[in-house]
């Protein structure tokens, strides 16, 4: 910044500073803004519901559709995604089981014919 030398300096300096701050309370104002509408409990639950099941809806598609719709998909796409990691579950555990029926068997079956 240059040193100021005049009272016309020191006033345009004024006057540039004025708009920067009438700027910057527009910023904050629309930031504060922004907040309240997130923080709104409507929009809470929209953000909550979206992170938990990861069907990003907007407000107005959950109020139009109704609330049934949205919580029917909210609860299709949560029940698919533990239907998929139960039988994943399942799977290893199955995998798991037969794996110990062969070493079991393998143990077993080998014993017996070295004693005979």
């Amino acid at each position: 910044m240059a040193e100021i030398s005049n009272i016309q300096e020191l006033r345009a300096e004024i006057a540039r500073l004025r708009t920067v701050a009438n700027e910057q309370e527009t910023v904050i104002r629309s930031d504060a803004a922004a907040l309240r509408e997130q923080l709104k409990p409507m929009n809470i639950l929209m953000n909550t519901i979206s992170s938990l099941t990861g069907v990003q809806m907007s407000k107005s598609t959950f109020v139009n559709n109704g609330f049934v719709f949205g919580l029917s998909l909210m609860l299709q796409r949560l029940l698919l995604k533990t239907e998929n990691q139960v039988a994943e579950q399942v799977h290893r555990w199955t995998e798991a089981f037969i794996s110990k029926i062969n070493d079991f068997m393998s143990k077993h079956s080998g014993g017996s014919k070295a004693k005979d």
